[in-house]
């Protein structure tokens, strides 16, 4: 069911640290053997805390160990990126790191192709956000709660039409710890979200189609380097990207500016980021903003781009300009179509 999606049929074997070693930053392990108990297992990596593409597998353990079902598929996870293991909090656009199970799927169809449990979702359905509410991190209707904050479970731009609740923070529930972290499809490939995992709608269709709640489906989460450091995945794919020079001083230009609205890197050699115009803007990208005719906006609905593009002379350099969050990512594909060629300093 996966054909398609998984290129090649390399074995992977999960070998696990015995115990957790303390370590010089002293962060806690992402999970040991014992806590893995069950079959089926999705795995979303990163490669960096500053980044928000990762990358999704879905692995099956079998009598030779654990084989690679599906994957690497794109993905994307919170607007800033990874919370260190334990370090996820309520609003701070990050996703958790971490082990979890996954509870059952959801989204507005009557039904699905999964043995996975499945609840429909209606306009009246939410998932509470609100920290100080006793429903905090659960699914209700709007009539039975009486939370000041929740995150409708049917909206417009359709990202819930399917999805998976994680048992992130589930049992028990912690008040301030996170709510609402799904697996869920993307508006578009390059939208960052607000601490879930989005890829494409028939790609977490198939995902649910494997998946099923005999085999107590999991979800592993973390940096790339952080699996390595325990030693997850032996057989890793080399899927690891290294940024280029370009990319490499368009995240220095950006570094401390703002939360990441749109990522974005493309096979040509194109990389470009969107953020949140910052409350306190220096004086670039006051100019940048002034230069800009549809930007007589708030600064609430305002975006700061960086991309790499063409000079005249051929050669790739770094471009900047504010444009309305809502043109956010269709400029930063625009610049990605008309970049032609792959930047030599890659």
């Amino acid at each position: 069911m996966f054909a398609g999606l998984l290129k090649g049929g390399l074995l992977f074997a999960l070998l696990w640290l015995a115990g957790c070693a303390a370590t010089v930053t002293q962060r806690p392990a992402l999970t040991q053997e014992h806590q893995m108990f069950g079959n089926q297992l999705l795995v979303v990596v990163s490669d960096s805390p500053d980044t928000s593409l990762a990358q999704l597998y879905a692995l099956e353990r079998t009598g030779q160990g654990w084989q690679r079902v599906a994957g690497p598929l794109p993905a994307m996870i919170g607007r800033n990126g990874f919370a260190p293991v334990g370090e996820k909090r309520e609003g701070d656009g990050r996703a958790p790191s971490g082990l979890f199970p996954l509870e059952f799927a959801f989204g507005y169809a009557a039904a699905i192709k999964s043995a996975m449990p499945y609840r429909q979702s209606n306009a009246d359905d939410v998932w509470v956000d609100d920290v100080a509410a006793p429903d905090y991190n659960t699914w209700t209707k709007r009539g039975l709660t009486s939370a000041r904050s929740f995150e409708p479970l049917v909206i417009q731009d359709q990202r819930y039409r399917l999805g998976i609740v994680t048992g992130y923070n589930r049992t028990p529930v912690i008040p301030g710890l996170g709510s609402a972290i799904f697996v869920h499809t993307w508006l578009e490939e390059g939208f960052t979200t607000s601490g879930c995992v989005a890829l494409a709608g028939d790609q977490l269709a198939a995902l649910l189609n494997w998946l099923d709640p005999n085999d107590k489906p999991m979800i592993l989460m973390g940096l790339r380097s952080d699996l390595a450091g325990i030693a997850l995945l032996a057989e890793a794919p080399a899927v690891s990207y290294q940024p280029g020079l370009l990319e490499q001083q368009i995240r220095a230009v950006v570094a401390g500016l703002g939360e990441r609205i749109v990522e974005y890197r493309a096979d040509n050699g194109f990389f470009g980021l969107a953020l949140a115009f910052p409350a306190k803007p220096n004086g670039r990208l006051l100019e940048l903003a002034a230069d800009c005719r549809s930007c007589q906006l708030p600064v609430q609905q305002l975006s700061y781009l960086v991309v790499t593009r063409r000079a005249a002379d051929g050669s790739p350099v770094i471009h900047e300009l504010v444009l309305p969050r809502v043109e956010a990512l269709s400029a930063v594909k625009t610049f990605a179509a008309h970049f032609q060629g792959h930047d030599a300093e890659r």
